[in-house]
């Protein structure tokens, strides 16, 4: 074999096996997944694949003040509706409907390696420089932000960032040669597609999207080009905007807006949002609450910055940030280009930092703990993406400086030191994709009792297990809440009542019975533990 045939075959094998790790979570696991969002998705893709609904029947809701549906999900009168918003549920169910409901759990690992190919792509074209865009393939491949995120498949950042990357991808290569418009149509298409995932970061992509009028001003692109491209995308955007009046009744509403504006609407919460953030949000009014919806708390964004944009991750940041420091210090030789990406991944990280670092958020039970799972390192992965480059030329800097001495080994030595690195962090850290599949396990187990044990019509009170007992039960999340307090007399009324959670003390069973539940004219009796966590039985008293 030749050399550029051992490098091919080197990045298919490469290539494969990233496949291969990001579905660790998908094979034996039944459709399990490990959050709120993933399991809303996936049911609503379903939902979607099979009827071409976007909502869930629960008749009771209206006469049970709304609190039956999952976290992730919302109550809007007898159905229950995404709390997100609507582009993966659609885009993956109609996906499925002519791939077959087995290729739900594929698209976003497939989508991840089909984007590292278009951003090889695109590097090359920009830079002129096939060595810098070979090796920001690998380290996109490595970074552990976007490998976890790859096998986290019903998550909406991947195929967010990797929809953006495909815009990018038809608009610079313009790979259509026949009908040349196509390219932009196409590259409309998936920025749309990718807000209709994410709407919520579509102030930062639209501002990006401007930056296209220098270029216009110099004659670089053509004023057709990008009526053609803003057109499609605005086309996309105005079909889920329809879907969005369709679901919540309104063009601009989606599933986070919708828990506020809509009469009726009841949702509840996955994680530990800090009071403080919710306060911003009265703080803040008009234009500036809707730019900054956390408010401005310049403690909280240093202490994330610091935990989530480095911390968890040196490796990948530090050599980026040393590259950034010498464009800056030899600013006035830089190419116009690398200056460019140092002023735009300045501006993207100033603006996302300052929005996200802002919010005060934990999805782990112990919110003191830094772990790759939480909500930070995924609203971030955008800025990651953006590093990659930087982190690339460092590496490729010390690989020539020390390479007469030691030939290729430096860049071997680094690239390996990487991976193992990120492979630590993505598989054998706390929420890594060992510990999640091990988690999953036990939720199959739990599930498989909670069926056996309750009724078909059951609802079951759960406090975070919601996320695998729907939609096989009706759930209500959580017990200790004033709404749910609030009807669980008329709900055992209804239907068959249980609460799945915590083993509770026998002293809290006797308060239970003796005290609280006593005034609602309420009994609750322990059924069986399973692993860590036991089934009750509310009835009439």
């Amino acid at each position: 074999m030749t050399k550029e045939q051992i490098i091919k075959f080197l990045a298919l094998a490469v290539l494969v096996l990233f496949f291969l790790s990001t579905l660790w979570l998908v094979f034996g696991m039944n459709g399990l997944v490990n959050s709120p969002d993933e399991s809303a998705n996936l049911q609503f893709a379903l939902s979607y694949k099979n009827d071409g609904d976007l909502n869930i029947y629960e008749p009771l809701n209206n006469v049970a003040s709304g609190i039956l549906h999952p976290r992730s999900m919302l109550a809007l009168e007898d159905y229950v509706v995404p709390r997100s918003f609507l582009g993966l549920p659609v885009v993956y169910g109609l996906l499925a409907r002519f791939l077959g409901e087995g290729s739900l759990m594929l698209i976003t690992p497939i989508l991840a390696i089909l984007a590292v190919l278009a951003f090889r792509a695109i590097l090359k074209q920009v830079f002129a420089d096939e060595k810098l865009a070979n090796l920001s393939a690998l380290l996109l491949i490595l970074h552990p932000a976007f490998w976890y995120y790859s096998a986290r498949t019903m998550m909406h950042n991947v195929p967010f960032v990797s929809l953006l990357i495909f815009g990018i991808y038809f608009f610079i290569i313009t790979p259509i040669k026949n009908r040349t418009w196509l390219n932009d149509v196409v590259a409309g298409f998936f920025i749309g597609f990718a807000l209709a995932f994410r709407t919520s970061e579509i102030i930062w992509v639209v501002a990006s999207c401007a930056l296209l009028l220098p270029l216009l001003y110099k004659k670089i692109i053509t004023w057709q080009r990008v009526v053609v491209f803003g057109l499609s995308a605005v086309a996309i955007l105005t079909t889920f905007g329809l879907l969005n009046t369709q679901t919540y009744g309104s063009f601009f509403e989606t599933g986070y807006t919708a828990q506020t504006t809509v009469t009726g609407a009841v949702a509840s919460y996955e994680g530990v949002i800090d009071t403080q953030a919710v306060v911003a949000q009265n703080v803040f009014s008009g234009l500036l609450g809707y730019l900054f919806p956390f408010g401005i708390h310049e403690l909280a964004i240093l202490r994330h910055i610091l935990g989530y944009g480095f911390l968890l991750y040196p490796w990948m940041v530090l050599p980026g940030l040393v590259s950034a420091l010498l464009i800056v210090k030899q600013w006035q030789t830089e190419s116009n280009t690398w200056r460019f990406l140092f002023l735009y991944t300045l501006f993207l990280s100033t603006w996302l930092g300052v929005v996200y670092g802002s919010w005060t958020f934990s999805d782990n039970p112990d919110p003191s703990i830094v772990t790759i799972g939480n909500s930070y390192v995924r609203y971030w992965l955008p800025l990651f993406i953006l590093s990659i480059p930087f982190t690339a030329r460092a590496v490729l800097f010390l690989n020539n400086r020390l390479q007469s001495k030691f030939q290729n080994k430096p860049l071997i030595l680094i690239i390996l030191v990487m991976a193992i690195l990120s492979t630590k962090l993505i598989f054998f850290s706390p929420d890594g994709l060992i510990q999640t599949r091990q988690a999953l396990q036990t939720f199959g187990e739990k599930r498989a009792f909670i069926v056996e044990n309750t009724e078909e019509d059951a609802i079951v009170i759960v406090d975070r297990a919601d996320k695998f007992v729907f939609p096989s039960r009706t759930v209500v999340t959580p017990l200790r809440s004033e709404a749910t307090f609030a009807e669980l007399h008329n709900l055992a009324e209804r239907r068959p009542l249980y609460y799945w959670g915590i083993t509770l003390p026998e002293k809290d069973m006797v308060f239970l019975n003796s005290v609280q539940f006593a005034e609602m004219g309420l009994q609750i009796e322990y059924i069986q533990t399973v692993l860590d966590e036991s089934l009750y039985k509310i009835t009439l008293k």
